[in-house]
């Protein structure tokens, strides 16, 4: 089972368009279970809409030693959810790492468990990076993103105190791309920085903003879109690297 985290320290970058994406991908190749560790929850509305589902299905479980069940939100693709109940538990101080990591080990039947976190570092972000195969680290191209990548990749080594082996980012995927020459700095100098963690940019686009709103992956609204032909690219990117990256747990 393939684990893989989306997760910066910074909004607005990406980060939770980049895990729907990435898990409506995904189940066109085998069960996906989407994980929602993010307390806005936006990741969970984008799959279930304004649906109201049992809190049995809602993440705050495993942090109350309860029964939680995923919820079959899509063919091939169920969803644990959250939403700003989740905040209750960090006010409470939290602080069991392994509870997903807990979870998954008993979980049967998914070959790929997608979780988008918060954007921040904070007990659910541990929960995420503790249990994953990889990690995909979301960019906007302003220099509040970039200071969020350092400052992510200067956390990874704590987390890996927790973990029972080093933790690699399997990809840096810049979204929102604007053409601009500043941008293109970022872009050159991000890839001359990471020249083999350096992924296909996603150009910024209105048309993603749609989709997300109607609940479909971009290159279902407007398959001939050039942002479509990005996020596919950069699918079919990831895809492959973690096809060929990192140890599988099974």
């Amino acid at each position: 089972m393939k684990v893989i985290t989306v997760s910066i320290q910074k909004g607005g970058t990406g980060k939770t368009s980049l895990a729907f994406h990435l898990a409506e991908h995904l189940r066109s190749k085998g069960k996906v279970l989407a994980v929602d560790l993010d307390m806005q929850g936006n990741f969970s509305s984008m799959f279930l809409g304004n649906q109201e589902i049992d809190e049995s299905h809602h993440i705050k479980n495993i942090f109350e030693n309860k029964e939680l069940t995923p919820f079959n939100a899509k063919k091939n693709l169920d969803i644990i959810y959250s939403d700003i109940e989740l905040s209750r538990f960090e006010a409470l101080g939290v602080q069991d790492v392994y509870a997903l990591e807990t979870f998954l080990e008993n979980l049967d039947g998914y070959d790929f468990v997608v979780i988008d976190t918060p954007p921040s570092l904070s007990i659910f972000t541990a929960n995420a990076l503790i249990p994953s195969t990889h990690v995909l680290v979301p960019l906007d191209t302003s220099r509040a993103a970039l200071k969020g990548l350092n400052i992510f990749l200067e956390t990874l080594p704590k987390i890996e105190k927790f973990r029972r082996k080093k933790m690699d980012v399997t990809g840096i995927a810049v979204m929102r791309y604007k053409k601009a020459n500043f941008s293109k700095a970022i872009l050159n100098n991000l890839e001359n920085a990471f020249p083999d963690n350096f992924l296909q940019p996603v150009r910024d686009s209105i048309r993603i903003s749609e989709a997300l709103a109607l609940g479909v992956p971009v290159w279902e609204l407007d398959p001939r879109s050039a942002v479509s032909l990005d996020m596919l690219k950069l699918m079919n990117q990831i895809e492959k690297r973690i096809n060929t990256i990192g140890e599988d747990d099974g």
